[in-house]
């Protein structure tokens, strides 16, 4: 999977980076192996202040075959944002799956 990977506001550090490609590896993991080849995953990271609160902002969007899921979330901390949106996206893959007639077996997305 291609990941790439923006920030606005701050600087990106070795420790989110290295937490990115972790969850990334989740939602990697979650593919079907045929479709691995040509997915790709755009992560932006906005920090911004309102009100005397810095409020982070992750959106994630990830394509592969034509299909796209994307999920937005903002909170107070960076990594909580990264994980929330990544369930989301997780909860889309499933559906697309479920609804392309994959079928999950030993823990992988296969076609019958």
């Amino acid at each position: 999977m291609k990941l790439h990977l923006h920030a606005t506001g701050f600087e990106l550090d070795v420790e989110l980076e290295k937490y990115v490609d972790g969850k990334v590896g989740q939602l990697y993991k979650e593919l079907p192996r045929k479709l691995r080849a040509d997915a790709s995953c755009d992560i932006l990271f906005r920090l911004s202040e309102k009100a005397k609160t810095k409020l982070s902002t992750c959106k994630l969007v990830v394509q592969f075959d034509g299909a796209m899921f994307q999920a937005e979330e903002s909170t107070q901390h960076m990594y909580a944002a990264l994980d929330i949106a990544v369930v989301n996206v997780q909860h889309q893959l499933e559906a697309y799956l479920t609804d392309h007639g994959y079928k999950q077996k030993r823990g992988e997305w296969r076609l019958p």
